[in-house]
């Protein structure tokens, strides 16, 4: 049995309460009506203990309980809606399980003040669905054991929670951020980790959630310290001016088209700003402009959601950690884009993407994964030489060709998955790291090629590789 302990504070409902109150009986065509959403805010608190049949604690929010499910039937069940597995969560769809689930990170620490998804549900790149990843699943034991299945990137350890090593003990820090769940029947519900540890033992969370509502407006959201949220037709030095622009850390630009004049402005006169979201805004810069090149101060770029273009090294040379694509229109990532910005992890690229250009990640110091979007066919010259971090690369579609390089000088890359049985075609010279390195000293496989099942004699025959290659290649 999972060790699990449930708390619902004062001041809450208790949800026996609620089910005893809610009538059992069927309507009038014979069905059984659809309970109402339990009311909140609750507190509780969920202990994930691997257990033979399990290595996740199941919970509903629906019925606000731990469900009893081993990780087997899991897939198919719609009873659960998140799921704690070590420091990491799951929720119950994509990867991980048949229901609708997903998540949102917002802005906004303000739990309280958060009343509706409406404004979020739009940003569908900003949703994250569950993917295959491989994740400790247990503290305690040196090295933590991990396994591989289904989780919501961002609520795994390194994205929701940190670990801090410079202490000991180890100590954790929580991202402190509401986030949207959405559940396995489609509901909304926010939620907030309160903390992933109770004495001392870490997998013990304490989260805080409420169900909210997908219309309605969050005009009562506490502003951050240093927030600014501005619109208008003028130059944004004259909206912002000098005096106080100096001192904005987050900076929201509403339904105003930006100039280069502007980012020329952000990058020269915004000494402390954190974060741009320009969501709703229309970036209004030739394809030849700068953009944001050399802009070392943003951590945190939300591009316009109407953005078909990004031009030739507009991204490049930043000192940028995350880089968000909030809309569905991008089509166009243009020679050397994010070229030498080396602090950025991921990107998630809209599924919207058409072309990428030569050299567009190319020495990206930092960038450990990416799925390349379905409709690319193409990957040109160089384009991410010499990531010496990468290590995943995932092709959402039938990629048709690989140009000279692609993957040169990428060290770490261990896992490409290619979803497509047809493999693309190489132009002209090796695009995959050097053969030599494909192999750990004891001779096993390091370097794997995921492909469908029946499609491995396809790819051997289109990379040029023997038999005794076939090791490297992995079936789903």
């Amino acid at each position: 049995m999972i060790g699990t302990k449930q708390i619902i504070r004062g001041g809450m409902m208790l949800l026996a309460s609620t089910i005893l109150m809610v009538t059992t009986g069927c309507d009038d065509n014979g069905s059984t009506p659809t309970p109402p959403a339990p009311k909140g805010p609750f507190t509780v608190s969920i202990y994930s203990t691997p257990t033979p049949k399990t290595k996740c604690s199941y919970f509903s929010f629906e019925t606000n309980k731990v469900v009893e499910l081993a990780d087997a039937d899991a897939q198919e069940s719609k009873l659960w809606d998140i799921a704690i597995v070590g420091l990491s969560c799951r929720t119950n769809g994509g990867a991980s399980g048949k229901g609708m689930g997903a998540a949102y990170r917002t802005n906004t620490t303000d739990f309280d003040n958060l009343k509706s998804a409406e404004e979020f549900i739009k940003n569908t790149n900003l949703w994250y669905t569950d993917k295959l990843g491989e994740i400790y699943y247990t503290f305690g034991i040196m090295p933590p054991p991990t396994t591989t299945m289904g989780i919501n990137p961002l609520m795994t350890l390194g994205s929701w929670i940190k670990m801090d090593g410079s202490v000991m003990p180890p100590s954790l820090i929580v991202d402190d951020h509401v986030y949207i769940v959405r559940t396995a029947a489609g509901k909304y519900v926010k939620l907030q980790i309160l903390d992933a540890k109770e004495g001392g033992k870490f997998g013990h969370f304490s989260l805080k959630y409420d169900f909210i509502s997908d219309k309605g407006t969050n005009d009562k959201l506490a502003p951050r310290e240093g927030e600014k949220v501005i619109t208008g037709k003028e130059a944004l030095s004259v909206l912002l001016p000098k005096e106080e622009a100096k001192s904005v850390r987050y900076l929201t630009i509403k339904d105003k088209e930006i100039s280069q004049v502007d980012l020329d402005y952000i990058k020269s006169d915004m000494p402390v700003l954190e974060e741009l979201d320009l969501t709703t805004s229309t970036l209004s810069i030739d394809p030849f402009d700068v953009g944001f090149k050399d802009n070392k101060v943003i951590k945190r770029l939300i591009l316009p959601a109407n953005l078909v273009t990004i031009g030739k090294g507009q991204l490049s040379y930043t000192g940028l950690e995350e880089v968000v694509f909030p809309g569905e229109k991008l089509e166009n990532i243009g020679e050397g884009a994010f070229t030498f910005s080396g602090k950025i992890k991921s990107l998630k690229l809209p599924s919207s993407v058409i072309v990428i250009e030569k050299q567009a990640f190319y020495n990206m110091s930092s960038l450990e994964e990416i799925n390349i979007p379905k409709n690319v066919v193409t990957l040109p010259y160089c384009t991410f030489m010499a990531d010496k971090k990468l290590r995943r690369v995932v092709f959402e579609g039938p990629v048709k060709s690989f140009g000279s390089w692609v993957f040169d000088s990428c060290k770490s890359l261990t896992d490409l998955t290619f979803t497509s049985p047809a493999p693309p075609i190489m132009e002209k010279s090796w695009p995959f790291v050097d053969y030599k390195d494909w192999s750990n000293e004891d001779g096993s496989p390091r370097h794997i090629f995921s492909v469908p099942k029946g499609s491995v004699d396809a790819y051997l025959k289109a990379f040029k590789l023997s038999e005794e290659d076939r090791k490297f290649f992995r079936e789903f």
